[in-house]
């Protein structure tokens, strides 16, 4: 019998519709970005001609990383690669995330708690990946994995 590996898939998921939706919303309306940027993150951003083509970079790497993640949502194991790369990813944002806390912090006036609430969510999401693919892994069967 096949795993369906439910509660995974819909981390998997609920991660998916987060990127998708923002990245969706973002792409088209800077003065949105900067709602949903004070919503989400707790950050003052003020609004200037620049912002609009920061927000579509940013949009495109939330779609981008959305549809990933929903690919991995809908057969796990096949696009377990993906789930690699997601792994990678968060890594690489915590590290950004922590390197620059410093400056992020008091240049958007994010308070403290709600700056490392937003780090320890995203460090979240990057376990629950972890742990994702070493079940996928451990649940291979040796020799001939599944492509």
């Amino acid at each position: 019998m096949e795993k369906t590996y439910l509660w995974q898939r819909s981390v998997l998921g609920l991660m998916a519709a987060y990127h998708l939706v923002l990245g969706g919303l973002m792409l088209f309306s800077g003065d949105l970005t900067v709602k949903l940027i004070k919503l989400s993150m707790g950050a003052n951003i003020i609004q200037a001609p620049a912002l609009g083509v920061v927000s579509e970079l940013l949009a495109c790497y939330m779609l981008t990383f959305g549809l990933m993640i929903a690919l991995a949502a809908v057969e796990p194991v096949k696009y377990r690669a993906l789930i690699s790369i997601g792994i990678v990813l968060i890594a690489i944002r915590l590290f950004q995330w922590c390197f620059f806390a410093e400056d992020t912090m008091p240049i958007f006036k994010v308070a403290p708690a709600r700056f490392w609430t937003g780090g320890a969510c995203l460090a979240a999401f990057g376990v629950c990946l972890s742990i994702f693919r070493w079940q996928i892994n451990r649940d291979l069967p040796r020799g001939n994995p599944p492509s």
